[in-house]
């Protein structure tokens, strides 16, 4: 038992398709594989795994962001947002989700449904220099340029080397 252990732990994808030989049923296991498989470009395995793994825990707040996720990355930014507020909705404090949802919004140019997000970041975590810069970018994109100034600022100060990602 031991050496079967070592050699599931050569790499976390080892590891996580040994769990699912044990017991298929651990949305864990299947989220992490989703979570691999986007990482290395297989978008359509990684929304197989996500999809399962919501289907065991239909509560699974993480999942469902993986979800939306990998759906934006397909392009279907409409579906992706279905996932994220549905992992918002289940995990109201889940930054992650809101990050994500507002990146999609802004993206989607509904910068009025972005905004809210970001601030929601803020509010949980003022030093959230992704949320600030993601901000920013919604307020100029509808000309509130005063607004988004002291973002733009705020976001520097608190990170002047990291570059900003807006879907994580």
């Amino acid at each position: 038992m031991i050496t079967a252990r070592t050699s599931c732990n050569r790499n976390s994808e080892t590891l996580w398709n040994y769990t699912l030989s044990v017991n298929p049923e651990t949305e864990f296991a299947h989220n992490n594989l989703a979570i691999i498989a986007r990482a290395q470009g297989n978008l359509g395995l990684a929304l197989t795994h996500a999809r399962v793994a919501v289907r065991i825990r239909p509560t699974y707040a993480e999942a469902f962001n993986n979800m939306g996720a990998i759906l934006a990355g397909q392009g279907k930014m409409d579906e992706a947002v279905i996932q994220i507020k549905e992992a918002v909705r289940l995990k109201p404090e889940y930054i992650g989700a809101h990050s994500n949802l507002g990146a999609i919004l802004s993206f989607q140019k509904k910068y009025d449904e972005a905004i809210p997000q970001y601030l929601g970041i803020l509010h949980r975590n003022p030093n959230h220099e992704n949320a600030r810069f993601n901000l920013a970018i919604a307020l100029m994109a509808q000309g509130r340029y005063a607004e988004a100034a002291p973002q733009y600022v705020e976001a520097l100060r608190l990170n002047p080397t990291t570059p900003w990602r807006t879907i994580t």
